[in-house]
């Protein structure tokens, strides 16, 4: 506290009010003794979030969408009762906070429960530099009874690898995320049909060597969706893409499982690679051992639509993304993208707040 200005101010207010009055009122001498400096403690911060396959959430609004003659009666909401995403959340899931001035994650929590919430307190509080939620895989999505989800199927079970979501999350006093989440992807889904195409192509690649450093630098699935008037309101951007100066590019479709030869995986994803964009909107970029050269440097991603349709408001935008290269770990992450351009960079305009878009309400 600024003793000396604080004085000053009760002073001035106490001249103010007593200048309309007949005669001053007598001035008490103030004690200085009575303030003292707060003492410099570390602010520290909660995170708290949820852990979900959106794989599960796909297939789950398929399911539904099917159901109902295409008109499924459930939002794909992200929310607290809604059956599609009670569907895919992750229970028993390690989750923890990858911190980037700090390279032995040290922050875990244990979701439980069906609805695969977690909380980890005494992360540091600052602006500058954005932590990281990610797993250490593992996991099951929840056995539901038929009413809590309307009677669709349960999702097929799967096994999750270690990955880390790539959403910042920040825990300062001038922006703070309330809601993390924590992607899990697991080995019947995306990575099965990236590794079985590869295979196909003669490079022989099995799912766990994903996260093998010595195989790979880096494997990152993209989850792009359509604006929305909620953030949570995941709605898939069809006919997207990612661009990347470096790795290979997986764009990947869906179909009912055992409809797409042999490269499709279990619970139905396949890579189409007879287009240049997703039709679902996930798009895999898979960078070999020996691309990252410069391990502090990020690589940059760009979403991009490859639609033109004024009405729709296409092609939609988004900023580019430079995205640590993490071995060892799938890279995930789910993000909405804008109808128009999308808010500047902080960086590039100064006094502009982060975006809300980093962190999902």
């Amino acid at each position: 506290m600024k003793r000396a200005s604080f004085i000053g101010l009760i002073s001035s207010l106490g001249a103010l009010l007593g200048s309309g009055c007949g005669s001053e009122p007598p001035v008490t001498p103030v004690d200085d003794s009575l303030f003292v400096d707060r003492p410099s403690v570390p602010l520290t911060a909660t995170a708290a979030g949820y852990a979900w396959d959106p794989e599960a959430f796909f297939l789950s609004v398929s399911a539904c969408n099917a159901a109902f003659g295409g008109a499924c009666p459930i939002p794909p909401l992200l929310g607290d009762g809604v059956p599609l995403f009670a569907m895919a959340s992750v229970q028993d899931a390690s989750v923890l906070v990858m911190d980037p001035l700090d390279p032995e994650p040290k922050h875990f929590a244990q979701p439980t429960g069906p609805n695969g919430l977690w909380r980890i307190e005494g992360l540091p509080s600052r602006d500058e530099v954005p932590f990281f939620i990610a797993n250490a895989g593992g996991g099951v999505l929840p056995t539901l009874p038929p009413e809590a989800t309307l009677g669709l199927p349960p999702v097929a079970a799967a096994t999750y690898l270690p990955t880390a979501t790539l959403r910042p999350f920040f825990t300062g006093g001038s922006y703070f995320c309330p809601v993390g989440e924590s992607i899990h992807t697991g080995n019947t889904g995306v990575l099965e049909a990236v590794a079985k195409y590869r295979s196909s192509r003669g490079k022989n690649t099995n799912v766990v060597d994903f996260i093998n450093p010595a195989r790979f630098d880096a494997v990152t699935v993209f989850w792009l969706y359509a604006p929305a008037p909620l953030p949570t309101l995941l709605l898939p951007a069809n006919n997207t893409t990612v661009q990347s100066a470096v790795g290979e590019k997986y764009h990947i479709a869906w179909a009912a499982p055992g409809t797409r030869g042999t490269t499709q995986s279990s619970r139905g994803f396949y890579v189409d690679d007879k287009v240049t964009s997703s039709s679902i909107g996930v798009t895999v970029v898979v960078l070999e051992a020996g691309t990252i050269t410069d391990p502090t440097a990020p690589v940059e991603y760009l979403p991009v639509d490859t639609v033109t349709d004024a009405a729709q408001g296409r092609p939609f935008q988004f900023m580019p993304l430079p995205f640590p290269a993490i071995p060892g770990m799938i890279s995930a992450t789910s993000l909405q993208l804008f109808s128009g351009a999308p808010p500047p960079d902080p960086e590039d305009v100064p006094n502009t707040p982060i975006p809300p878009f980093l962190c999902l309400f």
